[in-house]
């Protein structure tokens, strides 16, 4: 459903009454609120989960949790940064997803990762030992020593996708928060036999 409208002409009442519908069949949903104007009608802290950075009730999402497989990292990276603009050379967009990919699938082990220190990594250390992580993977060519600074251009494209990503920035000190997965909660809702599923905001 697509609704249109300019301002006052009741957009947020129709989404209203639809999310009202669906409160009440109890089924699963998930509420992009970008404004937070729908949240105080709707969630329920026992039910709900909420992914905002700056709600202290936020879920400890992790990226190790929620991709599973090196392809899926990769399509993360691919929505985390998108396409340039056309006409643009692809080259660095698609340079820097490959290293963050490779680098946060080659972190996946590390009992003490988070996101902080994935961005470290990535944009912080210096090219040899960046060359030593991504030694062997199909990155290792993007950071060689032979175009150093087309590794840097990478990097700066890298940084300005990726710093988004600081937001995330101790959700994890809450050792009472399990690490969080969208796919997993959806999984979960559809396979509850709870009357009321849960939603995600």
């Amino acid at each position: 459903i697509f609704i249109h409208g300019s301002i006052g002409t009741g957009k947020t009442q129709v989404i209203m009454y639809l999310l009202d519908e669906i409160k009440r069949a109890g089924d699963v949903a998930i509420v992009y609120d970008k404004e937070c104007t729908l949240k105080p009608y709707f969630f329920n802290e026992a039910t709900d989960k909420e992914l905002n950075p700056l709600s202290v009730l936020c879920e400890n999402w992790d990226i190790w949790k929620e991709c599973k497989t090196p392809i899926e990292m990769g399509s993360l990276a691919t929505y985390l940064m998108p396409k340039a603009v056309q006409g643009s050379d692809p080259f660095w967009v698609d340079a820097a997803r490959t290293i963050f990919a490779t680098v946060a699938w080659k972190m996946r082990d590390q009992p003490d990762k988070n996101v902080i220190k994935l961005l470290q990594v990535l944009l912080t250390t210096s090219l040899d030992e960046l060359r030593g992580i991504l030694k062997g993977t199909e990155a290792e060519n993007l950071v060689s020593k032979d175009i150093e600074k087309t590794a840097i251009s990478i990097r700066a494209v890298m940084a300005t996708y990726t710093k988004s990503l600081r937001f995330l920035e101790g959700l994890d000190k809450d050792k009472s928060k399990e690490p969080f997965a969208i796919r997993d909660w959806i999984q979960e809702q559809l396979a509850s036999d709870a009357k009321q599923k849960g939603w995600l905001f």
